[in-house]
């Protein structure tokens, strides 16, 4: 026995297309048994003209009753499989078949409860989709410095195109229903569309971009999830080299002379065209360097303030370690903040920035950061140009 799945050319809702494809592949020799996802599955049989239609029940259950099975045969209606956990899928090989809906007012009232549930269903989850959006964005503005320079867009951009896709194509689904709605109560007959042929294309064109996208948020935690079995094979960073320097060597800081390791990268984001990460690791003091800008530049100081200007910057120190952020101010930046911490750790934080280049320094040693303050100011002006 020969069995096969096909794209249907219609939604759920949109019964007299799917009911006339249907009819359309049992003059082909195909019969449908199974309704779920996306793809019906067929039986290969004899060649037959059949019709086809979708019966609504006011209480769904996986089979019909015994009553319902009998109301449905009298009238020459057979009961083919459940139609996508809305309704029953019933057949008839008469060349000119008796309508199934025994009670028309029934049939009427069972669409308007269906349409009813869809509709609240549909403004539940349009309330919910928006809340959680919402609430990322906050959360997303809240770390967005974070974001800039160690991006996850992924989610922040397909989340919202995935969930505005849904939404449009959930409300047409429920502008069918309600069509098919009002002309029940019109008393119109439904029209069996024979050109189903835009559809099917259309569908085939809306599956694909809903594979992509789904495909596309589930890259980032399959890679999580296959960097984290994979931890002997993960790849380190590649080294640069930037003219001029993106840096203060740690020797102007010190006043001395020492033996200091320097590792220079260059980590441009899609918020952050220029990106350096400076690492200077001496014998008892180290210092690491941010140099970066912000573009669009409206998103500058939220990203100077999450980045270090509140002094929570994730990996230097907590607010209730350190010092009163000392304000600096100079005509050669338009915004500055120097922290120090008050344990023996000795660690410090110097944030600067002018128009929508920002410097971020965090030092571990003796030497304070603000009594260098003018070696720092030229990295805020410096045109920088890596070398290849």
């Amino acid at each position: 026995m020969k069995y096969k799945r096909k794209l249907a050319p219609a939604t759920t809702f949109d019964f007299a297309t799917m009911e006339t494809w249907l009819s359309d592949m049992a003059e082909d020799g195909w019969i449908p048994v199974d309704f779920r996802g996306e793809k019906v599955k067929f039986q290969q049989a004899e060649p037959q003209k059949r019709s086809y239609r979708i019966a609504i029940p006011r209480y769904f259950d996986t089979q019909p009753t015994a009553k319902q099975l009998e109301e449905y045969h009298q009238l020459g209606w057979e009961f083919i499989c459940t139609y996508r956990c809305k309704g029953y899928l019933l057949a008839n090989i008469t060349e000119h078949p008796q309508e199934p809906y025994t009670d028309p007012a029934v049939q009427k009232k069972n669409i308007e409860e269906l349409y009813q549930e869809e509709r609240y269903l549909y403004l539940a989850g349009m309330v919910l989709g928006t809340l959680f959006f919402v609430g990322l964005g906050l959360l997303t503005w809240h770390y967005l410095g974070r974001n800039i320079i160690d991006p996850n867009w992924v989610l922040e951009f397909y989340g919202p195109i995935l969930f505005l896709l849904l939404a449009v194509f959930n409300f047409y689904e429920l502008r069918l229903l309600k069509r098919l709605k009002t002309s029940l109560e019109q008393g119109l007959p439904i029209s069996h569309e024979k050109d189903y042929t835009k559809k099917l294309q259309l569908k085939r064109i809306s599956n694909l971009i809903y594979a992509i996208l789904g495909i596309t948020l589930l890259l980032p935690p399959l890679s999580d999830i296959y960097s984290a079995f994979r931890p002997d094979e993960t790849q380190e960073k590649a080294a640069v080299s930037v003219s001029p320097l993106p840096y203060v060597p740690m020797e102007e800081i010190t006043k001395s002379a020492s033996d200091t390791e320097i590792s220079l990268y260059s980590e441009p984001t899609l918020f952050a065209p220029l990106l350096f990460q400076t690492f200077e690791m001496g014998d008892s003091n180290s210092m690491d360097t941010m140099l970066l800008e912000v573009r669009p530049s409206f998103l500058t100081e939220q990203a100077f303030l999450t980045l270090g200007a509140n002094g929570t910057f994730p990996d230097a120190f907590l607010p209730s370690t350190a010092e009163q952020a000392l304000v600096l101010s100079s005509d050669s930046f338009d915004e500055g903040y120097f922290y120090q911490e008050t344990s023996e750790m000795q660690r410090q934080m110097l944030t600067l920035r002018k128009g929508n280049r920002l410097l971020i320094v965090r030092y571990h040693g003796e030497n304070r950061l603000a009594d260098s303050l003018s070696a720092f100011l030229p990295l805020l002006e410096q045109n920088y140009t890596i070398q290849e």
